[in-house]
Order: C-alpha cells, then structure tokens, then sequence
C-alpha cells in the first residue's frame, strides 16, 4: 500500500507538477528566452506548451496501449520498474546543456515516458484497489496524486532558486532512479 501509493505521488510531483511548470524555465535555462524554429521566433512558454500538448494530444492513444500492454502482462510492477529508470535517465540527461535538436528528442522523450509511468500508476493503483479496501484505496490514491501535484511546482521552483534548473532537473531523476530501485529490489512485482 505504502510503496504503491507513495509512487503515485512521486510520479504526480515530477510530472503532474514538477515538470508541467518548470518546463519554461528549464527551456529558457537551455536555449534562452526565445527559440527560432523554421524561421520563427517563440517564447519558452510557448515551446513548453507546445511540447506538453502533444503529451496531451497522444495519450488518448498511448495510454490504452500502454494499459494493454501491462494488463496482458504479470509483471505489471517491473514494467513500472523499467518506465522509472527510464525517466530517470532521461530527466538526467535533461540535467545537460545541449542544443535545440536533441532538447526536443529529450523532451518527446520524457513526455511519452510521463504518459507510460502515469498508466502504469493509474493500473498498480487500480490493483491494489481491487482488494477489499477499495475506498480507502482509491482515497489515499487521489489524495497523494493531488499532493504530489501541488507540491511539485512548489518544491521545483524552491530548488531553482537555491542550486538552479539543472541541479533541480538532476535531483528530480535522483528521485526517479531511487523509485526504480526500489520497484527493481521488490521480489513480488
């Protein structure tokens, strides 16, 4: 219970929060405050909402994908394993200066793993609910999923000021690996 629900709020405070609002400032703290793409010039705000609509945009297709393909499998937990250290990796390669092209591969990249570990939270949580404390269970679900997702803003916005974007980028895909780890280390997923 612990674990499954303390993994739907670390999920919800990376990506719910953490990342949905710090994505402008993280593009500003790579390419400046403006992005000349094909010959126009846009603000970070812009190019960050950009980047989280199609987030939006693909997950009526991805995420029932992504549920078929958890629910026809019975490890249902080393897949979560596996969409952690991915974003992991992925937030701390977003901890490097790099240019335009490869940002946007990193960022279409943390966007389609967000909408896999997202899934996966919504499935593990929907398992455990499955039992007979379904209300208690989907309570503590909603509760840590709302938690993560205000704290997140608040919490990234607090580690930009005292250490920067990228230390906070970095710190986020130390939280992800140690998640990993621990979904990695458990016997019965």
């Amino acid at each position: 219970f612990i674990r499954i629900i303390g993994s739907c709020l670390v999920v919800s405070l990376i990506i719910e929060g953490f990342l949905a609002a710090t994505l402008s400032a993280y593009l500003q703290c790579q390419l400046g405050s403006t992005i000349a793409i094909a010959g126009m010039i846009i603000g970070c705000a812009s190019a960050a909402g950009a980047v989280q609509s199609l987030r939006w945009a693909w997950n009526p297709v991805l995420s029932p994908m992504i549920g078929r393909i958890s629910d026809s499998s019975s490890h249902r937990g080393r897949l979560f394993a596996i969409c952690c250290w991915g974003a992991a990796l992925l937030f701390g390669a977003s901890a490097l200066r790099m240019s335009l092209v490869p940002l946007l591969f990193l960022m279409l990249g943390i966007e389609l793993v967000s909408t896999a570990l997202t899934t996966l939270a919504d499935a593990l949580a929907a398992d455990l609910a499955s039992g007979t404390q379904t209300v208690l269970v989907i309570t503590a679900y909603t509760f840590a999923s709302d938690v993560g997702a205000a704290l997140g803003p608040m919490g990234g916005y607090a580690f930009i000021n005292l250490l920067g974007v990228h230390a906070a980028y970095a710190a986020a895909a130390a939280l992800l690996a140690i998640m990993a780890l621990g979904w990695s280390l458990h016997r019965h997923n």
